[in-house]
Order: C-alpha cells, then sequence, then structure tokens
C-alpha cells in the first residue's frame, strides 16, 4: 500500500530511532555546515573556465553507426550521449571498462577512434557534431 500522506508516530509500522548520543538537533545552521547555494543564487562561472573546458581535446571518441555515443577528454570527463549507456558502468570507472561494457552492448558495429594528446576534436567540435552548432558561454558566465 503506498503512503499518500503523513504517517502518524503513533502507526505500528513506524519506529522511531535515537542515536546512540541522543536526538539530533535540527537548526538553520545545517544549511550552513552543507554549504549549500541559497535558492536565489546563480551559479557563476569564469568566461576562461569555461573555454578551458569546452576546448578540452577528447583523446577517444566511440561512435555506433556515424552517431557518436561517448567521449573521453583528455582532462578525465567522460561524456555519455544516451542514459543507458551511462549506467552501464560505475561513475569514476576506467577508460578499458567503459569501452568493454559498450563492446559488450553494441558488439562489433561500435567505432573506436583515439587520438593522440592534443590532436582530438574538442568538446566544442563534438558539440558541434551532436547540434548543429557551436555552444556558446552560459548566460550567467562571468567575464
Amino acid at each position: 500500500m503506498p503512503i499518500t500522506g503523513p504517517i502518524p508516530i503513533s502507526n505500528p509500522n513506524v519506529r522511531l530511532v535515537t542515536p546512540p548520543e541522543g536526538p539530533i538537533e535540527l537548526t538553520d545552521n545545517l544549511q550552513a555546515l552543507l554549504n549549500v547555494p541559497k535558492l536565489n543564487e546563480k551559479p557563476q562561472m569564469s568566461l576562461g573556465l569555461w573555454e578551458k573546458q569546452i576546448n578540452t581535446p577528447q583523446s577517444t571518441v566511440v561512435k555506433l553507426q556515424g552517431e557518436i555515443v561517448a567521449t573521453f577528454g583528455e582532462n578525465g570527463f567522460q561524456t555519455f550521449f544516451k542514459n543507458s549507456d551511462g549506467r552501464l558502468v560505475q561513475p569514476g570507472s576506467s577508460q578499458y571498462e567503459v569501452v568493454a561494457a559498450l563492446k559488450s552492448k553494441y558488439g562489433a558495429a561500435l567505432d573506436i577512434n583515439t587520438f593522440p594528446s592534443g590532436t582530438g576534436p574538442t568538446e566544442a567540435d563534438i558539440f558541434e557534431q551532436m547540434h548543429g552548432y557551436r555552444p556558446q558561454p552560459p548566460i550567467n558566465i562571468r567575464v
């Protein structure tokens, strides 16, 4: 039976557990501890950082029937263009593990291109191939 509203504490299916050190005091200081930005704040990124990221060469580009399915940047970033492919492996998996999982899923139809350092297409080049236009800086960029 799904829960559709508040559960009264007197419910026999609910058990109140108190930590050994006693009840936890929840205060407004919790937000400060978690260092969470306020909801009305807009995240900022510098133009320099954005340009560095978007111009990072990709060391490996993986295609399926001519369509890019994954890239590996020289900065360590792994990009998957299908959510289901990204779920094939655990976060932090090596490039070898990712390629092995993609090969297992797609077989011989997979085309894997690797490039010497600094010679692969940039993240911007990949973006343009996928979307048909060059990426533009986000609107919240700090100049």
